[in-house]
């Protein structure tokens, strides 16, 4: 069985890594087709989204973001950006639709963030830390919980990026079709597919990894 998880698990990263390439080679021809997007230009769109969405507040941050807490969106601020980039801010603003319909989009993030801050990390250092342990002690029970508690907040995770994900993905190629020319946007979609499909390979790595160690602490 671990022979099992390990083969998936090493095809699932190589899977990544193809797709992490067809992401940033589509990348690379929005940035050929359109090199010359100014800061001033992307100021000028984002001049014209916090009029239409009064309740939004747009600043500078170290990556492209939506805080639901704050109502903010979040841009990483240089000289030059590519249509991937506006994509970007505009995937993010897409979140922010999502949150309008219906707040559940902040106890989701909330719910993501715990994991990604505080789970993931908590159970790698017991999986390390388990190898020195004899299996009857009780901190082995402690982190089986552990372990079964990631596991489904890594099916939530595939459960939001299927849904808002996806969502805030088409929200932004919706609206950035007002703007683009058909043969972007395609790439635009194409870019968005892989980065999406990157999400749930890289969930289903740190799965398939959550659910070996657990079978190795159980039955070895």
């Amino acid at each position: 069985m671990v022979d099992i998880f390990c083969i998936i698990e090493i095809l699932l990263m190589i899977l990544y890594g193809c797709i992490a390439y067809k992401m940033k080679k589509a990348d690379k021809v929005l940035e050929k087709n359109h090199p010359d997007i100014s800061r001033a230009k992307l100021y000028q769109w984002m001049n014209s989204l916090t009029e239409k969405e009064t309740a939004l507040t747009i600043r500078p941050g170290k990556l492209y973001g939506y805080n639901p807490r704050k109502k903010e969106l979040l841009f990483i601020e240089k000289d030059r950006y590519s249509l991937y980039d506006v994509f970007g801010i505009y995937h993010e603003l897409g979140h922010y639709h999502d949150d309008l319909k219906s707040n559940v989009i902040l106890k989701h993030m909330s719910i993501t963030g715990v994991n990604r801050l505080v789970l993931i990390p908590l159970f790698i250092i017991l999986t390390v830390v388990c190898w020195f342990i004899n299996e009857d002690s009780a901190f082995i029970h402690v982190y089986l919980v552990l372990s079964v508690l990631c596991i489904l907040l890594g099916l939530h995770r595939l459960y939001f990026i299927c849904k808002y994900e996806a969502s805030a993905s088409r929200d932004a190629v919706r609206n950035m079709s007002e703007f683009c020319e058909e043969p972007d946007i395609k790439e635009i979609r194409r870019a968005a597919f892989y980065a999406m499909i990157s999400q749930l390979v890289f969930v289903l790595v740190i799965l398939i990894f959550g659910l070996n160690m657990t079978y190795c602490t159980i039955f070895w």
